[in-house]
């Protein structure tokens, strides 16, 4: 078991000669053994072992239990360890987020913020073949289907040439003790759900499926990291000053442009996803734009596809009252309501009747919820579906509206309000100027 560890690690470079590791120990089979493991290999792997316990607080006495034995496994194997209690129901209430991936991004954030060059956690080839069926289920493209990578930054997984069984056996072996995580028994979480129930049915098929799937995992992983390079190549050359060249992205074949628009993503920080990809592509072949998640979005200008950030201050709300000739000036713009003399009312989109308002007249962008049924107009359209016709995403937080007690009286690029237009009675027919 040893040497099978030993060579996995120094064949696939997961430690380098003098590195200080850091285990991730829960105290249940997996960790335990990796942490029992690693001890035996220091010397070896040339490495500096500590540990680190994360108590997520969630089972009450049993969350208790389980430091308790981490801090008595490091003692007893002479391991420096560092315990650190997290509060998982108040995060998750905060952020929204399910307990599951709220333990997740706690656990985590504490590792990587340890002074350390490797951090080990004790993922398996169960845990691996487990993954690939959740992301299977889920819908994945090639890279979810290779299961738990081996490395992620400082991460490491130097247990996943190892199965479940093979843990246990160890154990055994050594006459190690472990503790068991009483929700791993129930099926209350997806995963626990796929290990009970379909791992077994696919064991039953063939009792060697999950030691097959590391040859699998490995032939995918091999083919992922070939078309990864390719697509690292292609994009650092699709690159120019603003965005991607759409004519080179025409140009791939349709694997490597998907790879490029997620590297593209990454790069503005969004989680990668089919619906994005499929953003991307749509604005590529068919000049859409998009908004891909919050303020980023994406439109095509000229020959480039641009992937951009809204800034912040252009989507700060601001309704200011305004007084009739007074220049305001809002996101380099000056905006001005003067009075006209003689009109021709054919002409009079961009003109409103003044003693149709009602109370205040107010300058502002828009607001969740606004409507309006503009000059001309039968019926009354929502705001933000007008915008998505017409205003590009950058622009529809900056672009000019005027409203009253009664709500929106002019929009810059589209006129005035119905129920404000001139008339032949008008007696105080108002310009809105914007420049």
């Amino acid at each position: 078991m040893l040497d099978k560890v030993a060579s996995f690690s120094l064949e696939n470079s997961l430690f380098n000669r003098g590195d200080r590791v850091l285990a991730a120990i829960s105290g249940g089979a997996d960790s335990t053994a990796m942490l029992c493991i690693l001890k035996s290999l220091e010397k070896r792997l040339m490495i500096t072992l500590s540990a680190i316990h994360i108590n997520h607080n969630l089972r009450g006495s049993e969350s208790k239990r389980d430091e308790e034995f981490c801090v008595e496994l490091c003692k007893k194997l002479n391991i420096k360890l560092k315990t650190v209690s997290v509060d998982v129901k108040e995060f998750c209430k905060i952020n929204g987020v399910s307990t599951e991936e709220g333990a997740r991004k706690l656990r985590y954030g504490t590792f990587f913020n340890e002074d350390c060059d490797k951090i080990a956690t004790a993922h398996t080839l169960n845990d691996s073949y487990e993954t690939a069926l959740l992301n299977l289920a889920r819908g994945t493209a090639l890279k979810g289907i290779c299961g738990i990578p081996l490395t992620r930054g400082k991460i490491v997984r130097p247990l996943l040439c190892l199965t479940r069984g093979e843990i246990e056996d160890y154990l055994n072996s050594i006459s190690q003790e472990y503790v068991t995580d009483s929700t791993n028994l129930t099926d209350d979480y997806t995963r626990n759900f796929i290990r009970h129930n379909i791992v077994s049915k696919m064991l039953s098929i063939n009792p060697s499926a999950i030691k097959c799937f590391a040859n699998t995992s490995a032939a995918l992983t091999a083919d992922e990291h070939y078309l990864d390079e390719i697509a690292e190549n292609e994009y650092e050359n699709a690159k120019v000053s603003e965005g991607l060249d759409i004519n080179k992205l025409l140009q791939m074949e349709s694997a490597i442009r998907n790879r490029v628009f997620a590297k593209a993503l990454r790069d503005k920080n969004v989680s990668v996803s089919a619906n994005r990809i499929n953003d991307l592509e749509l604005c590529v072949l068919k000049k859409r734009k998009a908004d891909i998640s919050g303020d980023v979005f994406c439109y095509c200008e000229g020959n480039t596809l641009k992937i951009s950030e809204v800034k912040s201050n252009i989507w700060e709300s601001f309704c200011e009252e305004i007084d009739i000739g007074h220049i305001k000036k809002f996101f380099n713009k000056s905006v001005i309501i003067e009075k006209v003399g003689d009109i021709n009312i054919k002409l009079t989109k961009f003109y409103f009747d003044y003693g149709k308002i009602k109370g205040k007249l107010f300058l502002r962008n828009r607001m969740s919820g606004d409507k309006v049924k503009l000059y001309g107009q039968s019926h009354t359209k929502k705001l933000k579906k007008l915008f998505n016709e017409k205003i590009p995403q950058e622009s529809r937080m900056s672009t000019i509206i005027l409203s009253d007690d009664e709500g929106i009286v002019f929009v810059e690029g589209f006129g005035a309000a119905d129920r404000v237009k001139i008339d032949k009675n008008t007696k105080y027919p108002m310009r809105v100027v914007i420049s």
